[in-house]
């Protein structure tokens, strides 16, 4: 289905008598389960979704403004409700440490490209279902394999920041513990 075939079945869904409503409760509970965490209330449906209708037409771009202004979405259930993919988690890691990707220009080895994400679980062409891996969150990502093909990605990273005395992780270092965290 194209977007053009989506956005007149959407706006076709809200046109009708009461339907409205209903595709922005829908609307609202999908982008919170992909954007913070699973299983929202109801009470919190309730709360954004009339933000995605204004004026009887559908307005994506409002409902994303309230579901990030929320209070609850910086809550920590919304911050640790979510098993992380390995995508997200290798892109956390590399914004954490303040790093391009790719960051290994030498192409000797780069857990992040060659197969890293295997390791971790997921194959990053291959989705287990047609909607992709975020509809269910994935106990593989927890296990020893995950783990071990993590720290790898960690101990390729780290000796390129050692070489770097110029890293904010340097500072970090220096810092007495209570302070770092």
């Amino acid at each position: 289905m194209r977007d053009a075939d989506a956005r007149s079945v959407v706006e076709y869904l809200c046109a009708v008598d009461g339907q409205g409503e209903q595709v922005s409760r829908m609307l609202s509970r999908l982008l919170w389960e992909y954007f913070a965490h699973f299983a929202p209330s109801a009470d919190l449906v309730s709360e954004i979704a009339p933000s995605f209708l204004s004026s009887g037409q559908l307005v994506v771009a409002d409902g994303l403004r309230a579901i990030f202004k929320h209070p609850s979405f910086y809550s920590a259930a919304s911050r640790n409700g979510k098993v992380k993919n390995p995508i997200e988690w290798s892109v956390m890691v590399l914004r954490a440490l303040s790093l391009r990707a790719p960051y290994f220009p030498d192409n000797k080895y780069d857990p992040l490209q060659q197969g890293g994400t295997d390791a971790m679980g997921l194959q990053l062409f291959f989705p287990p279902t047609v909607f992709g891996w975020w509809r269910r969150p994935e106990t593989r990502w927890l296990g020893l394999p995950s783990i071990l093909a993590k720290s790898a990605v960690l101990d390729a990273i780290v000796p390129r920041l050692r070489q770097n005395p110029k890293h904010a992780l340097w500072k970090l270092l220096k810092l007495p513990s209570d302070e770092a965290v």
